[in-house]
């Protein structure tokens, strides 16, 4: 799963420290892999992150520490964008974090109720 950040600074170097910081090698995250590079079109920088396992690194953990990362260096989150295809599993486990979801099933995702009810009916 691919995880794009884009950070409000044309400076290559620092994108790459913060690319480096959450790098397991350098003391960071399993299972992921990141690197920093710049849009010029755009003017801004970019962490591009390869998410290996979303279960042993949820998808809201990387791009946090991002943003803590670029706030050291007083540089803006400016966006984001997901890569390829994204396991639903990841998507709520974003959802559950950043709305502290106390109560929330898997079953109250309509899509998932609707084709589990098709399965059950097929």
């Amino acid at each position: 799963m691919g995880l794009n950040i884009n950070l409000g600074t044309a400076d290559l170097a620092v994108a790459k420290k913060i690319a480096k910081a959450i790098y397991p090698r350098k003391g960071g995250l399993v299972n992921i892999k990141a690197m920093g590079t710049k849009l010029e079109e755009r003017g801004i920088t970019q962490i591009g992150i390869s998410n290996v396992d979303y279960e042993k690194n949820p998808i809201y953990r990387p791009f946090e520490l991002v943003k803590i990362e670029a706030a050291r260096y007083g540089i803006p989150f400016v966006g984001s964008e997901l890569i390829g295809m994204v396991p639903l599993g990841a998507l709520v486990d974003a959802v559950k974090y950043y709305l502290q979801l106390e109560l929330f099933k898997r079953e109250q995702i309509l899509e998932l109720f609707l084709l589990e009810d098709g399965m059950e009916q097929g």
